[in-house]
């Protein structure tokens, strides 16, 4: 598979590789590359992110997680979190990589926002918390976030 120029690689869905429970396998030395999964819903600006694509690519990275170790290090944690959906956990906080360092987050849902923490490259997102729905947006900036509108389709626009 091609990676283009920023790094990226699409894998498409494959039913026949689905079945045979296949292993995606680079031809590079171990350690040299890392990866993890992006959702993203088409449409929305390079810096806007919906709350439910960061949800769904969670519950990716932490089943690849869960296939990686060994049961007994599943057992436990899944019983430390009282929980094997480590994700839905309303205290559980996702790391969800920023566009560059030190970028500002903000997750909207209409009128209601909230700063959220930036360490590094990552944005800390609440996507445990029930209150906000999957439709609400992360915005990422350095400055103030942009205004996020909705067409009459009821689809996000971000406007300037």
């Amino acid at each position: 598979m091609p990676i283009d120029a920023t790094g990226l690689l699409t894998v498409a869905r494959s039913q026949a590789a689905y079945d045979a429970d296949a292993t995606f396998i680079l031809n590079q030395k171990n350690g040299l590359y890392t990866g993890h999964p992006e959702v993203r819903t088409a449409g929305l600006a390079d810096n806007v992110r919906r709350l439910g694509d960061l949800r769904l690519e969670c519950r990716v990275t932490i089943a690849i997680f869960k296939e990686q170790i060994p049961f007994l290090s599943k057992a436990t944690l899944n019983t430390l979190m009282m929980t094997s959906d480590w994700c839905a956990k309303k205290e559980f906080k996702y790391g969800a990589l920023a566009p560059r360092p030190g970028v500002k987050g903000v997750l909207r849902d209409g009128e209601r926002l909230r700063t959220l923490e930036t360490h590094g490259w990552d944005v800390v997102v609440p996507i445990g918390d029930p209150s906000w729905p999957d439709d609400a947006l992360v915005q990422f900036d350095e400055d103030a976030p942009e205004t996020v509108t909705r067409t009459a389709d009821g689809t996000p626009r971000t406007a300037p």
